[in-house]
C-alpha cells in the first residue's frame, strides 16, 4: 500500500473513531426532549424566596440547581420522596425538602404534605428541630449527630432517617455548583496563543535567520514549563480531549487552550512539523532540561537505546491511545488522568496520585535518555503523529538523543 494512500485511511479511522465516541456517550441526548426531573420552581421557593429557575439534576438523584431572576445560582434543593417513601413515622413517610447553600451547608430542612399528628408536628416545629441541621455541611458526619426530641421520637426518628438515607443516595465528592467560566478573554488565553504562535515561528521559520536559534528555543521552552505547566496548568492531553467529545466544548470559556489544540492538529497535517511537542508541551520541555542539565555535567553516563528496542518499545504509547478511546467508548471507567503525566503539574493542589507516579519515573529517566515519556508513553504526542504528514520535522527539534 502507498504511504500517503495508508496515511489517509489511517487518518480517516482516527476521525471515525473520534466521531463514534461523542455519538456513543451522546446518543441518548440526541433529538430527545429533555425529562423533567428533581424539585419544582414552586417547591424550591419554600426555601429561596428570590428563586426563578431551577435546573434539574443529570440524575434522578442528584441536586436541583436554584437560580434568581439574574441567572446567578442561589443554592440547590432535593426531595426525599419517592426515594425515601418506605421510612415510617407515626402518620406514614415523612416527606422532605432539604436546601443547601452555595457553600454546600444545609440552609433548611422543611416537611411537606404528610399524616403525622397535627400537634406532635407543631411541637416539633416549635422546638426547632428542622433547624438543628442549618450550617452543617450535607456531607459531614455531624449529620448524623442531631438528636431526636423525647416525646416525639417516631416523627423525629423518620425525618432523621428519611434525610439521611436521602444523602447516602448522594455521589459523594461529587461538584454540585458548576464553576463559573471565565468571562470573556483572559491573560491566561493570551499567554497560550502567543506562547503557541512563538512556538510555530520557530518550528515552521528558516532556523539559520534566526540569531541565537538555540538559546531562543530554551527561552520558549522554559517559558513554556514554567507557564502552561505551573502557572495556566494547561495540557493538550488525552483526558483534556475525552471531556470535549463526551461534555462538549465552551470555547469561548477554553478559548487558549482550544486554540492551542486546534493548532497543535493543523499545523502537523499541513506542514508535517509537529510544533507542539518540542516546542510547547510542559512536560516534554522539563524532560528536555533535565537532559541539557546532565548532558553539560557529564556526570551520568547515557543510555543508549538500541534502535531495534526502542522502535518496538514506541509502539506502548499507540496502545494507550487505543486503550483510552476505547474506554472512553464504552465507560470502562479508566481515567485518562492517571495514564498521563501532566496533571503532576497541580501536584500541590491534587496529592500523590497515579500521574504524580508516572511523571516522577520518567523525569528520574530524564538525565540518562532524552524524552523517554514522549518515545515511549505519551497518547498525545501519538495521536499528532497520526495525524501529521509524512514529512521530515528536525527542524522541530534538537538531535539531543
Amino acid at each position: 500500500m502507498k504511504p500517503r494512500l495508508r496515511y489517509y485511511l489511517i487518518l480517516l479511522l482516527l476521525i471515525s473513531s473520534l466521531a463514534f465516541i461523542h455519538w456513543l456517550r451522546n446518543r441518548d441526548k440526541i433529538g430527545k426532549i429533555p425529562v423533567t426531573k428533581g424539585v419544582s420552581l414552586e417547591d424550591a421557593l419554600k426555601l429561596f424566596p428570590l428563586a426563578q429557575k431551577v435546573v434539574p439534576p443529570e440524575k434522578e438523584t442528584g441536586w436541583t440547581l436554584v437560580m434568581d431572576e439574574k441567572g446567578e445560582t442561589l443554592g440547590a434543593v432535593v426531595l426525599t420522596s419517592p426515594f425515601c417513601d418506605d421510612i415510617r413515622g407515626y402518620g406514614g413517610s415523612t416527606p422532605l425538602i432539604i436546601a443547601i447553600d452555595r457553600d454546600e451547608n444545609i440552609i433548611g430542612v422543611e416537611i411537606l404534605e404528610n399524616h403525622e399528628t397535627p400537634g406532635f408536628l407543631n411541637r416539633v416545629k416549635k422546638m426547632g428541630f428542622f433547624q438543628r441541621w442549618n450550617g452543617i455541611g450535607w456531607e459531614d458526619p455531624k449529620v448524623q449527630e442531631i438528636d431526636t426530641i423525647t416525646g416525639a421520637t417516631m416523627t423525629t426518628g423518620s425525618v432523621k432517617s428519611t434525610l439521611l438515607k436521602r444523602f447516602s443516595l448522594m455521589d459523594s465528592g461529587t461538584t454540585i455548583f458548576p464553576q463559573e467560566s471565565p468571562k470573556g478573554f483572559s491573560v491566561r488565553d493570551g499567554g497560550i496563543i502567543l506562547l503557541a504562535l512563538t512556538g510555530m515561528i520557530l518550528c515552521l521559520g528558516d532556523t539559520s535567520k534566526f540569531n541565537n536559534y538555540k538559546i531562543i528555543r530554551w527561552i520558549q521552552i522554559g517559558v513554556s514549563v514554567l507557564f502552561l505547566g505551573f502557572v495556566a496548568s494547561q495540557c493538550l492531553s488525552m483526558a483534556l480531549l475525552g471531556g470535549w467529545l463526551i461534555h462538549g466544548v465552551d470555547i469561548f470559556a477554553n478559548i487558549g487552550i482550544f486554540v492551542l489544540f486546534v493548532l497543535a492538529i493543523l499545523v502537523p497535517l499541513v506542514t508535517g512539523k509537529n510544533f507542539y511537542c518540542f516546542f510547547l508541551c510542559p512536560f516534554g520541555g522539563l524532560q528536555e532540561i533535565i537532559f541539557a542539565i546532565s548532558k553539560k555535567a557529564k556526570v551520568i553516563p547515557k543510555i543508549k537505546i538500541p534502535s531495534n528496542i526502542n522502535g518496538k518499545i514506541k509502539y506502548v504509547r499507540y496502545i494507550i491511545l487505543v486503550v483510552i478511546l476505547l474506554s472512553l467508548a464504552f465507560n470502562l471507567g479508566i481515567n485518562p488522568n492517571h495514564l498521563e503525566p501532566f496533571s503532576a503539574f497541580l501536584f500541590l493542589a491534587t496529592g500523590f496520585t497515579p500521574a504524580v507516579g508516572i511523571a516522577i519515573f520518567f523525569l528520574l529517566l530524564s538525565p540518562f535518555a532524552y524524552r523517554t515519556w514522549c518515545s515511549w508513553g505519551c497518547a498525545t504526542g501519538g495521536l499528532i503523529d497520526i495525524v501529521k504528514r509524512e514529512k521530515d520535522d528536525k527542524s522541530c527539534q534538537e538531535d539531543n538523543a
